[in-house]
């Protein structure tokens, strides 16, 4: 849920009587409610505002003047307005005219979400060859393994993308894009970059001459 969230609750009670009213909670903490009738019915209508953001656990007990126990009632509701973020970093950053790398790079991943979950993270991974080819890098399977919860680890609010399963280091031509979306669709600024990884080193340059042109120098 996003900004401020109003909660209503409803009894339906004949015999309902406002000295001896719900008691609703809301993390421990009793809120004051007031109870309104819904005119020609027997409901009575109760309601709160939760503002900030955060997790609220609600409860709801109630017991009629016959002594009559409603079942309680236990919710908890997750309010948060704050984007996600990205934080990518990689152990080689020694490049080569501006995003060339002689090595192989590693990259960590780092979100920042209180409501986390893996399976919404998309990661997008393309490569190709100085000719515009499809590379095949399809062992490594980017995609899958940022989505797997095993694969995550997290203090606090801070999840991070264990880096076995984030190598670059087959030779080409990268795209990457990170995106992702929490439960209350608040979107993350995507992140996205491109580098070349090239660990082949150029070859020595021969010069030949056909013998017309060393005997012509000769001369």
């Amino acid at each position: 849920t996003q900004g401020e969230t109003k909660v209503t609750f409803t009894i339906d009670e004949a015999n309902f009587d406002v000295a001896s009213k719900p008691v609703v909670t809301v993390n421990e903490e009793n809120r004051e409610v007031t109870w309104n009738p819904t005119s020609g019915t027997d409901k009575w209508v109760g309601e709160i505002t939760l503002t900030g953001n955060g997790d609220y656990a609600i409860k709801v007990t109630f017991a009629d003047k016959s002594g009559n126990v409603m079942d309680t009632y236990e919710k908890t509701v997750h309010i948060d307005n704050v984007a996600p973020k990205f934080d990518v970093t990689y152990d080689n950053n020694e490049a080569r005219n501006e995003n060339n790398y002689k090595a192989d790079r590693t990259a960590t991943v780092k979100i920042t979400e209180h409501n986390f979950k893996a399976d919404e993270v998309v990661l997008t991974v393309t490569a190709k060859d100085i000719n515009g080819n499809p590379v095949d890098i399809s062992t490594k399977a980017y995609a899958a393994y940022a989505k797997n919860p095993v694969n995550w680890s997290s203090v606090g609010d801070v999840h991070t993308l264990k880096t076995d399963g984030m190598k670059f280091d087959i030779e080409a031509i990268y795209s990457v894009k990170l995106e992702y979306t929490d439960l209350a669709e608040n979107e993350a600024e995507a992140y996205e970059t491109d580098f070349v990884v090239d660990k082949t080193d150029a070859g020595n340059i021969k010069i030949e001459y056909s013998t017309s042109v060393l005997d012509e120098e000769n001369e």
